[in-house]
C-alpha cells in the first residue's frame, strides 16, 4: 500500500493517565503533524488526565475515550471498541506503553502497520526504570531473584533518603519476598502474551541509549526496524522576567519531587554551596510545594532562605523561569530515556547540568550547552560552581540546541517512517 501523505489516516493510541515528558512530546508531535494537514485520531483511556484530553481537543483532533486496565506495567486499552476506526486507518501509532493494543489491532486487521514508541524501559524492566536498586544501570535480563533484590535495594534507598521509616521499609522488603514473584510473573506472562515482536512492525526509540539498552536485553528486537527519533520540543515566544535576570545565581530544578530524578542531590548541593560561601544561591523547585519530604529536608538542611518551592506551573510559566535562570539541574540517578528538561533549557539559551545516566549525555554538549557529571552531591557541587563562574554564550547554546533538536526535521523523519509502512 502506498498512501499519499496528505491522505494518510493515523490512529494514535495514548493512555493520557498522567502528564510526563512522553505525553508532552506526544502533544508536540501532534501539533507538528496537524500542521501538515494529516488526518489524525486519538484513542485514550476513559480516565485520562482532563488537561491532556483538553489540549488534544484544542488541536481539533478527533478524540475517543475507551475503557482500559493496567496489565502488569502496561496500559491495555479496549481499542476493539473502535474496530471501524482501526480498519479505516493506515497507521496505528502506539505513543507510549500501550503495547497490548498491537495484538488487538492485528486481530482486527492483520495487514495493518503498527509503529510503537519506546519512551521507557517497559519492555525490559518490570519497574520501567532499568536501574538496579537505583545504584546502577541494569544490563542483565531480569529474573525473579534479581527483581526481588532490586525492589529491596530500592526500599533501602528510600530509608537512607528519609522518605520512609526503617520499620516500614523492613516490612516492605519482607513483602517483596512474597509479592515480588507474583509481580514478576504477571509482567513476564503479560509481555509474552503481547507477542510484541510479531505484532509491531517498527519501533521509534527516543534516544540511542534507549535503543541500545533494549537490544542488549532483547537481542531478537534487531529483527524489527528501530529508528532513533528524538522527542520534538516546540518552544513558544516568551516575555522576559527582568527581576530574575538581575539574579545571576538562580538555579532551576524542574523534574518534580521524584527520588529517581535526584531531587535530594539538588537540595544537598545547595547546602554545600552555602558552606563554600555562595550565599546568594537560590534554588527554585517546581512541583514541590506541599511535598512533606522535600519541605522536611529543606528544614533539616537549614536552607529555607535559599530554596523556593513552587507548585506545578503552566508550560509557558515554566519556560519563562527556564529562560531567565542561570542554570537548570537534572541530577537523575536512574537512566533517563531522553531528557526533555535540559533540552528545553538549551533551546531557551540556559545551560543545564545533568547526570551521566541514560540518554542525558546525548542531550548536552559538554562544555558548550552545559556540563555532564556523576549523580553525586560532590560532583554536582563542583559542576554548579564551575557553571556559575563560566561566561556562557546563550545564543550559541540556542543555535546548538536548535541544530540538534529541530522539530520540523524530527517530524519529517517520523513521517518518513510512517510513509514506509503505510
Amino acid at each position: 500500500m502506498n498512501v499519499k501523505l496528505s491522505k494518510m489516516k493515523i490512529l494514535a493510541v495514548a493512555h493520557g493517565l498522567w502528564r510526563g515528558g512522553a505525553q508532552e512530546s506526544f502533544l508536540d508531535m501532534l501539533r507538528l503533524l496537524k500542521s501538515k494537514s494529516l488526518d489524525i485520531s486519538v484513542v485514550m483511556c476513559d480516565q485520562a488526565d482532563f488537561s491532556f484530553v483538553s489540549d488534544i481537543k484544542k488541536l481539533k483532533v478527533a478524540t475517543f475515550l475507551a475503557p482500559y486496565r493496567i496489565a502488569a506495567t502496561y496500559t491495555d486499552i479496549a481499542i476493539e471498541k473502535f474496530s471501524k476506526l482501526v480498519e479505516s486507518s493506515d497507521i496505528i501509532w502506539i505513543s507510549d506503553i500501550e503495547y497490548p493494543v498491537a495484538l488487538k489491532v492485528k486481530r482486527i486487521r492483520k495487514d495493518h502497520s503498527v509503529i510503537a514508541h519506546i519512551h521507557s524501559y517497559a519492555l525490559i524492566c518490570p519497574l520501567r526504570t532499568a536501574a538496579y536498586g537505583l545504584l546502577e544501570i541494569c544490563m542483565k535480563r531480569c529474573s525473579v531473584q534479581q527483581f526481588i533484590r532490586c525492589k529491596q535495594l530500592l526500599h533501602k534507598h528510600y530509608t537512607e533518603s528519609d522518605l520512609s521509616s526503617k520499620p516500614k521499609i523492613m516490612f516492605r522488603q519482607l513483602l517483596d519476598c512474597v509479592k515480588g514473584p507474583i509481580d514478576f510473573m504477571s509482567w513476564s506472562i503479560t509481555r509474552s502474551k503481547m507477542n510484541v515482536i510479531d505484532n509491531i512492525d517498527a519501533f521509534v526509540a527516543v534516544s540511542n541509549f534507549v535503543k541500545d539498552l533494549n537490544l542488549t536485553h532483547l537481542p531478537y528486537l534487531s529483527s524489527v526496524p528501530i529508528e532513533v527519533v528524538p522527542n520534538p520540543i516546540l518552544i513558544p515566544k516568551l516575555r522576559k522576567n527582568k527581576e530574575l535576570l538581575k539574579d545571576n545565581s538562580t538555579i532551576l530544578y524542574a523534574s518534580g519531587p521524584d527520588l529517581t530524578k535526584g531531587v535530594h542531590i539538588a537540595l544537598y548541593t545547595v547546602r554545600e554551596l552555602l558552606f563554600e560561601g555562595r550565599k546568594d544561591i537560590m534554588l527554585i523547585m517546581l512541583g514541590s510545594r506541599g511535598n512533606t519530604w522535600i519541605e522536611k529536608t529543606v528544614r533539616k538542611l537549614r536552607i529555607q532562605e535559599n530554596v523556593k518551592l513552587l507548585p506545578k506551573l503552566k508550560r509557558e510559566e515554566v519556560y519563562i523561569l527556564m529562560a531567565n535562570c542561570k542554570l537548570v539541574l537534572m541530577p537523575s540517578i536512574s537512566p533517563e530515556a531522553f531528557g526533555r528538561v535540559p533540552a528545553e533549557a538549551n533551546l531557551l539559551g540556559t545551560p543545564a547540568i545533568v547526570s551521566n545516566r541514560g540518554a542525558l549525555p546525548e542531550i548536552i554538549v559538554n562544555g558548550v550547552t552545559g556540563f555532564v557529571t556523576e549523580p553525586s552531591i560532590e560532583a554536582f557541587t563542583r559542576a554548579v560552581n564551575d557553571a556559575l563562574s563560566t561566561e556562557w554564550d546563550r545564543q550559541q547554546i540556542i543555535s546548538t540546541a536548535e541544530a540538534r533538536f529541530n522539530p520540523q526535521r524530527i517530524a519529517e523523519v517520523f513521517l518518513h517512517l510512517f510513509k514506509k509502512f503505510a
